[in-house]
């Protein structure tokens, strides 16, 4: 990716993305304008774009707890991208990323799902999984504060990760 507007578009549509993955609103979603983005945040959205190298991201999730460190996860077509983030106050925030493939998957849990609907609502909905990869283990989502379209979101994907299973 050379295009510096096309990088600069990718960067919005990815801050916005992280934000509305849940319904704290900790997160600058960009509209604000660029000066007032935390320098971390920049960080975190060059590296995962970096990392994505322009595969269009399926799904994320953000686990932004008031105390301790955040998590961000993100699914292409292909890899998962798992970023942890150290908020230390004195030392300033820095971020690690690891990305590994979704082919990794080695066994998928479903710790919650909502009862069968009694009319013709779209189903599997309020899922809470838990999967477990070779070099990592991934809740989805990564907390109680996944956003209602996040929700939907996840349920879009459980599919794909079955498929997933089967490789």
């Amino acid at each position: 990716m050379t295009d510096t507007s096309g990088f600069r578009d990718s960067a919005s549509a990815l801050y916005a993305l992280i934000g509305s993955s849940s319904d704290r609103t900790i997160w600058s979603v960009g509209q604000q304008g660029a000066d007032t983005i935390p320098v971390w945040q920049h960080d975190i959205v060059a590296k995962i774009l970096a990392i994505t190298s322009g595969q269009d991201i399926l799904y994320l999730s953000l686990s932004s707890p008031d105390e301790g460190n955040w998590e961000i996860v993100a699914f292409t077509e292909a890899i998962v991208v798992h970023v942890q983030i150290n908020r230390q106050s004195q030392t300033g925030t820095y971020s690690e990323i690891q990305c590994f493939p979704r082919s990794s998957l080695l066994s998928l849990e479903i710790l919650e799902v909502d009862p069968l609907p009694t009319d013709d609502a779209s189903w599997p909905t309020n899922l809470n999984l838990l999967g477990r990869y070779r070099t990592a283990t991934v809740p989805l989502p990564l907390d109680r504060f996944a956003s209602p379209t996040n929700k939907k979101d996840l349920s879009r994907l459980l599919a794909s990760l079955l498929n997933d299973l089967a490789r």
